[in-house]
C-alpha cells in the first residue's frame, strides 16, 4: 500500500473508505518472512488504481495486506499452486515455484480500504485494512481472449464458394481433312 501511495498516516483515518482497487492474474506465489511475520508475494500481471489520486500502477509482483492475502492465497492453493520461497535478508534466493502442471492461474479484483480503530489498537496505526472482492476469483484462461478473436473471425468470414461442377473442356474441332491433292 505504501508503494502505491495509498497507506494512510497513523491515526488519520476517521471514516471507513476504499483506498485502492487491485486486480490481476496471479500465476504463482512465494512465501517469505520478516521481523513483521510471514508474507506472500504473488507473481503474475497486476494493476492497482489509487482511488484518491487516480494514479495507476502496474507490476509483475504483488504484496497484499494480510486480510486480502486471506482471500487470494486459498484460491491459488485450491487450484494447485505450491508455495515457493521468497528471498529475504536471512534466506538465500530460491526462484519462485512455477505453478505445478495441473495448477491454474487466478484472475481476481479486490477493493482494499481502511476502517478506523480505537486509539489503543494493537498495531498503533488507528485503522485496520478492509477488503471487498469486486468479482469472484476465477481460473484464468490465458488464451480465452485470443480464442474469442479467432471465433469472431470465423463468424465474420465469408462462406466458402459453392462448388460448381467443373467446366467441361470444349471438344477440340476436328482436324482439317487433307485435300485430295492435284486434280488430274
Amino acid at each position: 500500500m505504501k508503494t502505491i501511495d495509498a497507506q494512510p498516516a497513523p491515526r488519520t483515518v476517521t471514516v471507513k473508505e476504499d483506498l485502492v482497487h487491485i486486480f490481476g492474474r496471479a500465476e504463482r506465489v512465494n512465501e517469505g518472512s520478516t521481523t513483521y511475520g510471514i508474507f506472500h508475494k504473488y507473481k503474475g500481471t497486476f494493476e492497482a488504481v489509487n482511488l484518491k489520486t487516480g494514479e495507476v500502477y502496474r507490476s509483475s509482483s504483488l504484496l497484499l495486506p494480510e486480510i486480502a492475502d486471506g482471500i487470494l492465497l486459498p484460491e491459488m492453493l485450491a487450484r494447485g499452486a505450491t508455495l515457493g520461497k521468497e528471498k529475504t535478508a536471512k534466506t538465500p534466493e530460491v526462484s519462485g515455484q512455477p505453478v505445478s502442471a495441473d495448477a491454474q492461474p487466478v484472475d481476481f479484483a479486490l477493493a482494499i480500504g481502511v476502517v478506523p480503530q480505537e486509539s489503543k489498537d494493537e498495531s498503533g496505526r488507528g485503522y485496520q485494512y478492509s477488503v471487498r472482492p469486486l468479482m469472484e476469483a476465477t481460473t484464468a484462461d490465458p488464451l480465452a481472449s485470443l480464442r474469442a478473436v479467432s471465433q469472431d473471425a470465423q463468424k465474420l468470414a465469408l462462406p466458402a464458394p459453392e462448388s460448381a461442377p467443373a467446366p467441361q473442356a470444349e471438344k477440340p474441332s476436328e482436324p482439317a481433312k487433307p485435300h485430295g491433292g492435284k486434280k488430274k
